[in-house]
């Protein structure tokens, strides 16, 4: 049964994530441990205005892929700061995506419930820390989303490693009225195929968050409203993430295509660099491309095709 149909979504159905491209948060942080809140505001709006569609705050300072607790205190202070700086500059609808990964339902209530307070539009929850089997992980949404005290539109998210959510619960979970989209790190072919059969694409969202399947799901997705690409090196190249989007609508294949390599070299280079691709990305935003030494060769070639983008 389609979602589309009048009186199914509720209140959430306002609350949609628009398609486009998302940029996951990194923290900036002062030598004490406390967030660099100038370099915080600015970056922020130089995504808002270099298009970027919603910005995916997680809450703990991790190498990028690799899962961590959610810091409560990191993600609220950097919540609230990135709301401050949007009310401020007229951004007040912004989406502000909450990530929240724990290892129990009654502490990803209370998450939810200071992410909303602090400025989160939406929260995306994780499959829980430590979970060893699908069946934990399905148990987990059913009791999260059988709660009565989540009063905030939600995204879930599928696993970057180890035991994701099934189908089944998948499905069920997406007639919830809060709950507006999945993310599939991976990028999930079979699993997006089934779920659009059951959703309805203007008012559910497919997000993926690897480089190497946004082509793919594009394709899958075409002739909806569009899914959310997101990804770490949005923070640092947000045009050639866009022009890899327009390329796709102008059929201009080709060049998408090689976008979309040099993407995923660039994560791999930058995971794989001794400092890692969280740090590079940092140093980027802090210092500029041109002065940070030692720059992996793919990176390097975004940042020069990011540069020569309008």
């Amino acid at each position: 049964m389609c979602k589309c149909s009048p009186g199914n979504r509720g209140h959430f159905k306002e609350h949609q994530v628009p398609a486009g491209i998302y940029a996951n948060s990194l923290s900036f942080l002062n030598a004490d441990g406390s967030i660099d809140v100038s370099l915080t505001e600015s970056h922020a709006l130089s995504l808002v205005k270099n298009g970027i569609s919603g910005i995916f705050v997680g809450g703990n300072e991790a190498e990028i892929g690799r899962l961590e607790a959610t810091q409560t205190g990191l993600l609220l202070e950097h919540l609230r700061i990135l709301r401050g700086i949007l009310k401020k500059e007229d951004y007040d609808k912004y989406p502000l995506i909450a990530v929240i990964c724990t290892r129990d339902v009654q502490s990803a209530e209370t998450l939810c419930k200071g992410a909303e307070v602090a400025g989160a539009s939406h929260v995306l929850v994780l499959p829980p820390l430590g979970a060893t089997d699908q069946s934990e992980v399905d148990s987990f949404f059913e009791d999260f989303m059988g709660s009565d005290t989540v009063d905030i539109t939600v995204m879930i998210c599928d696993s970057f490693a180890g035991p994701g959510i099934s189908l089944r619960i998948l499905k069920d979970l997406a007639t919830k009225d809060p709950v507006v989209g999945c993310c599939f790190p991976l990028g999930d072919s079979e699993k997006i195929t089934q779920m659009k059969e059951d959703v309805c694409p203007s008012q559910f969202r497919f997000v993926v968050d690897t480089p190497s399947v946004y082509l793919s799901t594009l394709e899958l997705v075409a002739g909806t409203k569009g899914p959310g690409l997101a990804g770490a090196l949005a923070n640092i190249a947000p045009k050639v993430h866009r022009r890899l989007w327009a390329s796709f609508e102008e059929g201009n294949l080709r060049e998408a295509q090689g976008i979309q390599v040099m993407l995923a070299e660039a994560e791999r280079q930058g995971k794989q660099h001794k400092l890692g691709l969280a740090e590079l990305i940092r140093r980027i935003v802090k210092f500029g491309s041109s002065v940070v030494p030692d720059l992996p060769v793919a990176v390097v070639a975004l940042m020069n095709a990011e540069y020569s983008l309008p």
